[in-house]
């Protein structure tokens, strides 16, 4: 299984080689994040050090030369360290900057808490102008990169550290839609990232005992499709939302925050509960903080 970090790499470079407007930043990280790929077009290619405000910034100054930067670094500190920046030279004047944040949520495993982002997708999803993107799998990591350089405006990149399986092997993701990865009528998992693997697995236990499980993932948070959303909400007794961060501001609370409005479903969040974790490696982390097909199987039971 290819890591989608390098699958970002690889297509970001074959990106830039076709688009001389599009310039990598690296915060001194690139070797980790694969941003380092870009270094074949030197020139492009900017190291600034760490120093990721000052990145964000020259990311700025870039786009309004009519670049598209992308600026890349772990989530953690691109999204909390840079937050201000973020928010007053990109998001407010809307300028198309790319912000790609990898080894995100407890991916970074031994590194703890520090270089855990459990509230990256909170803080960019809070902000105007933002788009939030995981891609699952490779295929999607591809979509999400060219469509991301297409759409005018912020981005946000959120990018797991480690191999996942492909996900996407029987239907083509389509941009900014939930993609129903297996249909079902009894209960909904709705998944993002890493997460949609296990969501998939969770839901063929549960068929071995009589459970008919629609499984959908969701590449962008924001903007959430609502409309596929209440399709989901209208076949099924309930919905489990499983992510890689925080249950406070996520994809949780993105889905609770429509269905509460437009068709009070019961929604049961899966993700961290309000703790940073600790340092160990990341399978072991998934299961201490409840992040597995097995944990995913006992809520549903428990709730059924």
């Amino acid at each position: 299984m290819e890591e989608i970090r390098d699958v970002f790499g690889r297509k970001i470079l074959e990106i830039g080689e076709k688009d001389n407007r599009v310039v990598v930043l690296d915060a001194d990280v690139g070797s980790s994040t694969r941003a380092s790929m870009f270094s074949k077009i030197p020139e492009r290619f900017v190291q600034c050090g760490i120093a990721e405000q000052n990145m964000v910034g020259i990311s700025a100054g870039l786009a309004l030369k009519g670049f598209i930067p992308v600026a890349v670094s772990f989530s953690t500190f691109i999204a909390g360290r840079c937050y201000d920046q973020i928010r007053v030279s990109i998001a407010y004047p809307n300028l198309n900057v790319k912000l790609v944040g990898s080894h995100a949520g407890l991916t970074p495993g031994p590194d703890g808490p520090t270089h855990q982002a459990i509230d990256d997708i909170a803080l960019m999803r809070a902000l105007p102008n933002m788009m939030v993107l995981e891609p699952a799998d490779r295929i999607e990591m591809e979509m999400v990169v060219e469509e991301a350089i297409k759409h005018r405006g912020p981005v946000y990149i959120r990018i797991n550290r480690g191999s996942s399986a492909d996900v996407y092997t029987s239907i083509t993701p389509k941009f900014k839609k939930i993609n129903i990865l297996k249909e079902g009528k009894d209960i909904a998992i709705i998944a993002s990232g890493f997460m949609v693997q296990k969501a998939l697995l969770a839901a063929d236990m549960l068929k071995s005992e009589g459970l008919d499980v629609l499984v959908a993932g969701v590449h962008c948070i924001k903007p959430l499709d609502a409309e596929t959303l209440l399709n989901i909400a209208n076949k099924v007794r309930f919905i489990i939302t499983v992510e890689n961060h925080s249950i406070i501001g996520g994809l949780g609370s993105a889905v609770s925050e429509i269905l509460s409005e437009m068709h009070p479903l019961p929604v049961f969040k899966m993700g961290i509960k309000d703790t940073f974790a600790e340092s160990a490696n990341t399978e072991e982390l998934f299961e201490k903080y409840g992040l597995t097909e097995f944990e995913i199987v006992k809520v549903v039971k428990k709730n059924m």
